[in-house]
C-alpha cells in the first residue's frame, strides 16, 4: 500500500510539470456546473479547501483530476476566479451577500487563517453593504433620474414612474398596461389561420 501511495504521489508531482508548468487541469463540478482550472492556481491559498485537497497527504486531488461540490455554482465560479486572479471579489452583483459569505466560509476563505486581497471587503456588513458601493447604488437606486422636489417635471415623473403617488398616476399605469395587453392580443389573433386569411382577402 505504501509503495502504491508513493507511486501515485510521485506521478502527481510529475504531472505538475505539464501544461507549461501550470500543472494538471482540475475539473471542479459545482452544482452541475463544471469549471476547469490549473493546479498551480488552486495551490495559491494554503489553508483553503481546494489548496488542501492538492497539498495535504491523502487529499482528494492529489491523485485525481475531478471533484464535485453540491454548492452554489455561480459562487464557485467566482471562487475559482479568486484562485486564478489572486484576490477575492468584493460582492458579485449576481450573488446575494448571504450566499457569497456562506460559500466563502465553506471553501475556507477565512480572514483569520488566509491573507487574501479583498477578503476583508467580501466579509463586510450584510446590512446595507451594497449601498456603500456607488456603482451598485447608481444602478439599482429607485431614485435614479428623479427630478428635484417642487418642480413641474417631478409631477410628470410621478405620473409615469410612481403609480401609487396619485389616482392620475394609477390611471396612466393602468392605461399603459392595458395598451400592452391589447396589442399583444391583436398580434396573437392575427396568427390564427382563419383570421390571417380574412385579412389577406
Amino acid at each position: 500500500v505504501t509503495n502504491w501511495r508513493y507511486f501515485f504521489t510521485e506521478y502527481a508531482r510529475g504531472r505538475r510539470l505539464c501544461n507549461g508548468g501550470a500543472g494538471r487541469r482540475i475539473l471542479v463540478n459545482c452544482g452541475g456546473l463544471v469549471c476547469v482550472s490549473y493546479e498551480t492556481h488552486l495551490r495559491r491559498f494554503p489553508g483553503t479547501m481546494l489548496t488542501d485537497m492538492l497539498t495535504r497527504e491523502g487529499g482528494q486531488l492529489t491523485t485525481k483530476n475531478y471533484v464535485f461540490f453540491d454548492r452554489h455554482p455561480f459562487a464557485c465560479v467566482e471562487i475559482l476566479n479568486a484562485y486564478r486572479d489572486g484576490y477575492v471579489a468584493h460582492q458579485p452583483p449576481h450573488i446575494t451577500p448571504e450566499v457569497w459569505q456562506n460559500e466563502l466560509a465553506y471553501f475556507r476563505f477565512d480572514e483569520s487563517t488566509v491573507k487574501i486581497e479583498g477578503l476583508d471587503m467580501a466579509f463586510g456588513n450584510l446590512e446595507g453593504d451594497n449601498d456603500e458601493d456607488p456603482l451598485v447604488h447608481e444602478l439599482f437606486s429607485e431614485e435614479k433620474g428623479k427630478p428635484q422636489d417642487g418642480t413641474l417635471r417631478l409631477q410628470f415623473w410621478k405620473i409615469f414612474e410612481d403609480p401609487k403617488s396619485s389616482w392620475l398616476a394609477w390611471a396612466a399605469s393602468t392605461l399603459s398596461l392595458s395598451a400592452v395587453v391589447v396589442s399583444v392580443t391583436i398580434v396573437l389573433v392575427e396568427t390564427i389561420p382563419d383570421v390571417e386569411a380574412d385579412l389577406a382577402a
